[in-house]
């Protein structure tokens, strides 16, 4: 398994994918490959990116198709204290729209995945359970495939 993020997206996970070695052995390999989304947007730097499609848009653009299998979504809105404190700070709640994901070939996976406290972060907990449910439907699959693949092959059929 790969897992991707989470992370600043462009100063931290996108740099890493436009490395060509590293992004084509991504692209190549027939483990199961997750992004885990942002939770919250980044002042500076994520301006915007409303959405969770927004971030995935920016990772295939930069990292091309195929970079990623899974994308790790964030249900549950923070108490509207703390997204308040973050739009003082010019952070947004990253929208989990899962249709759009998945019309991006990708199959996305919407779990509660923060805890909050003064600020938002990822449960560890959480997104170590999730990945782990991930690898043991994976096990006798190389890839599982997305609703817009399955779709496509059902209207084929």
């Amino acid at each position: 398994m790969i897992v991707i993020g989470p992370g600043s997206l462009f100063s931290s996970i996108i740099p890493n994918l436009l490395v060509r070695e590293i992004r084509d052995a991504v692209r190549a390999s027939t483990a199961p490959k997750v992004y885990i989304c942002n939770v919250m947007t980044q002042p500076n730097e994520t301006l915007g990116f409303r959405n969770a499609s927004d971030h995935l848009k920016a990772l295939i653009q930069h990292a091309g198709p195929n970079i990623v299998d899974y994308m790790l979504l964030n249900r549950r809105r923070p108490s509207e204290d703390l997204v308040r404190k973050y739009l003082e700070e010019g952070a947004e709640f990253v929208q989990p729209d899962v249709t759009a994901v998945e019309r991006l070939g990708v199959r996305a996976l919407l779990e509660d995945l923060i805890t909050e406290e003064e600020v938002v972060r990822h449960d560890s907990h959480a997104l170590g359970c999730t990945i782990f449910r991930i690898l043991e439907g994976a096990r006798h699959l190389t890839r599982v495939p997305s609703r817009k693949e399955t779709e496509q092959a059902q209207a084929a059929a």
